[in-house]
Formats: C-alpha cells, sequence, structure tokens
C-alpha cells in the first residue's frame, strides 16, 4: 500500500480501484451518471484537482466508500486502514451537519462554490479573513 500521509486523492482513488477491480466506466454506472467518465479520468489524471462536493459525493457511491474517506482524502487528511474502518464518527456527523447546512441555504452554496474555485492559496486566504470576521463578531458586545 502507497503511504497514506502523503496519499494524494488520485491515488487514493487509484488504488480503491485497483482492490475493488473497477474501471472508469463502472464508477460513473454505479454513481447513475452523477459524474462523467471524463471527469473521473481528470481527477485520476490530476488535471481536476479541485471536485466539488457533489462531485465527492457521486464519486464516493461509485466507489462504494464514504463520502466522509474521500472529503477527509481531498482535504489532505491522513487515511489509513483503520481509520477508514472504524472512522470518526464526531468528525463525519460534523461534516455532514455542515453539508445539511449548506445544502439548505443558497447563500452557503453560493460561498462554497465560489471557494472552490480558488487556489489553495486564496482558499487559505478566504479561510483567515472568515476566521477573522467570526472572531470579530463574537468580541463585539450586545448592544
Amino acid at each position: 500500500m502507497a503511504d497514506s500521509s502523503e496519499e494524494s486523492l488520485r491515488g487514493h482513488i487509484a488504488r480503491i480501484m485497483r482492490e475493488k477491480g473497477l474501471r472508469v466506466r463502472d464508477i460513473r454506472r454505479r454513481s447513475a451518471g452523477m459524474i462523467t467518465e471524463s471527469y473521473i479520468s481528470e481527477i485520476l489524471k490530476g488535471v481536476a484537482v479541485n471536485p466539488s462536493i457533489q462531485k465527492l459525493t457521486a464519486l464516493a457511491t461509485g466507489l462504494g466508500v464514504d463520502p466522509v474517506e474521500l472529503f477527509s482524502v481531498a482535504a489532505g487528511a491522513v487515511v489509513d486502514d483503520q481509520s477508514r474502518r472504524l472512522g470518526d464518527r464526531s468528525y463525519a456527523v460534523k461534516v455532514l451537519d455542515m453539508m445539511r447546512r449548506i445544502a439548505l441555504s443558497p447563500d452557503l452554496i453560493a460561498i462554497a462554490e465560489e471557494i472552490g474555485q480558488l487556489s489553495e492559496k486564496d482558499a487559505e486566504i478566504a479561510r483567515a479573513s472568515l476566521v477573522s470576521l467570526r472572531e470579530s463578531t463574537q468580541c463585539r458586545s450586545p448592544d
């Protein structure tokens, strides 16, 4: 197995495909067409490096894995065999709750889509700005 501490999303997907004997067209079919073969191929080639939540979810469905596993790998988290089997339930619940909140809010969907288009450096700047905004609003005393 590849060193899981540095396994990229594309490496992770390729490994799962090998382990399960899946081809790109199998993933598309198993995802009910929610992700195209060409997009899956772009991820595997490293061309598509910032897939949306919807694409990661469709990809997870096609691969037959928990979406949280792919979200974690896409975010750069270490996912080893034990953590894949057991999962961090509290983290998974937080991620699912966050996804539910985003899915129910048009404003949050728009923000997530914009963030998904940012470079890694710009996304970090955006995150720092949001943290600063949250901290400044928490520090204000009620009028």
